[in-house]
């Protein structure tokens, strides 16, 4: 026993030594780590640092909710220090505030998106925040729906912030709509009981206004025996050309804007 005993003791010396040469602190990286010897490992080691940086720059976000497809969470990593509240849109209808995917949708230039106004007289607002738009031509146009009791008389009013309220900046009325709109009709009966239909004529106004810089606009339409109003299109021009530039998007401003108050999280 005393002969198997040292010749056990023998061959484990050298093993000892062996682990312990090749560190100089004799001390592995840890039972299972590979490789073992801490001379032998190249990887990256976390090291105390206080220089201050961006973590987030760059980075893919996700958010809780956006005010308009402008004012999302990737601003907030893009890593431009913006200095102004940004610019975006606000839209009212008597029936409130429009949401984010429908309050361009008379300014967009696109043919086909509207905003509907229910009655013979009804309004729309325009709010720009941080930004201002000009013109001394409005161009309306849209299908309006009325029903037999309308005479074709209308009047459409623009309408500007002024002291107390709104002040009347240009305005344009007459009789007849232009052309009737092909295939154009509308239930008046919620129940398609009665039959009766209103008929939908397509219209494009034209009306000189005389503001020059305005950070809101409302517009005022008043026909007697209409029942809806579709309204497709209002172009602001300035000398006969449209101006398109006002849009928010026109006018970058690099923030991340929640939809709505609340607990909201990027």
């Amino acid at each position: 026993m005393v002969k198997a005993s040292t010749l056990l003791a023998a061959a484990v010396l050298p093993l000892l030594a062996a682990c312990t040469a090749g560190g100089g602190s004799g001390q592995t990286r840890g039972i299972g780590v590979y490789p073992g010897d801490p001379a032998e490992s190249f990887a990256p080691e976390l090291k105390v640092d206080d220089t201050f940086r961006n973590i987030a720059l760059h980075r893919r976000t996700a958010q809780s909710s956006a005010y308009d497809f402008n004012l999302t969470s990737q601003l907030v990593t893009d890593g431009i220090i913006a200095d102004r509240v940004p610019p975006y849109l606000t839209v009212v209808t008597p029936d409130g505030a429009l949401t984010a995917r429908e309050r361009e949708w008379t300014i967009d230039g696109g043919p086909y998106s509207f905003n509907g106004l229910k009655g013979d007289k009804s309004w729309i607002e325009y709010h720009w925040n941080d930004m201002e738009v000009g013109a001394d031509t409005m161009e309306i146009g849209g299908v309006v729906y009325h029903g037999p009791a309308s005479s074709g008389r209308y009047a459409i009013e623009v309408q500007v912030p002024g002291d107390g309220g709104w002040k009347t900046s240009g305005r344009t009325a007459g009789s007849g709509w232009g052309k009737r709109a092909a295939q154009r009709r509308q239930e008046l009966d919620p129940n398609k009981q009665s039959g009766a239909t209103a008929i939908g004529e397509g219209f494009t106004v034209s009306v000189p206004v005389d503001f020059g810089k305005t950070a809101g606009m409302r517009l005022l339409f008043e026909a007697p025996g209409v029942e809806n109003w579709e309204i497709h299109e209002v172009v602001m021009k300035r000398d006969g050309k449209p101006d398109r530039n006002i849009l928010p998007s026109a006018d970058f401003g690099s923030a991340w804007m929640s939809d709505g108050g609340g607990e909201q999280w990027v």
